[in-house]
């Protein structure tokens, strides 16, 4: 019975905080923006409006070959689908930059991103001390550890997670999305912060 009561408790604790732990929001007003490809319009809609409020020199949007209907989009990877949908809803193209991986990997594609983008700034002859990174809700946490990891203690990375509109981040448990996506980006992090390796 004690067993159970502990059990129960821990469930609820779980239950009731772990999709604000997973949606960690941390900006720390960095030299640029970096947006993840992949979110959705809304979410690159809400990018939009940080990157006008927040000063940032430039929105750097990256980017992952499609798995599907790559051969019939006129946009390869989700980083060039997003800026043009940016530059479409108003924002000028002279302070977009796009940098995607150019295969498709089958695990650690966020690490691959981060490692893409080091690159980048790495060549860009930018003077980049810190960005602030854009992705949906519970990717948020993950997200910022794998970037932060790449990148080490040379920049930092401030974190804004955009609220998932498909469910109720309060009741996540009470659609099969929201259940869906906690349940996975849970494992997702504790695989990212106890089992991946860079070797």
């Amino acid at each position: 019975m004690l067993l159970l009561v502990v059990f129960l408790i821990l469930a609820l604790i779980y239950i009731f905080n772990i999709h604000s732990f997973l949606a960690k929001t941390k900006p720390i007003n960095g030299d640029i923006l970096v947006v993840e490809g992949f979110i959705p319009d809304y979410a690159i809609e809400g990018s939009k409006a940080i990157f006008e409020k927040g000063g940032y020199k430039l929105l750097v949007v990256t980017g992952k070959p499609y798995e599907k209907g790559y051969h019939l989009s006129s946009y390869k990877n989700s980083g060039k689908s997003s800026a043009a949908t940016l530059i479409k809803l108003g924002l000028d193209a002279k302070y977009i930059r796009v940098v995607s991986i150019t295969d498709y990997h089958k695990r650690d594609r966020t690490y691959a991103t981060a490692i893409s983008l080091k690159q980048w700034i790495s060549g860009s002859g930018l003077n980049i001390k810190s960005f602030d990174l854009v992705t949906t809700d519970c990717h948020a946490r993950r997200s910022r550890y794998l970037f932060q990891k790449a990148f080490g203690d040379k920049i930092e990375v401030g974190i804004i997670a955009i609220a998932n509109n498909e469910y109720d981040p309060n009741k996540w448990w009470k659609s099969s999305r929201g259940f869906r996506t906690v349940i996975q980006e849970t494992i997702a992090w504790w695989y990212a912060r106890f089992l991946f390796s860079t070797n």
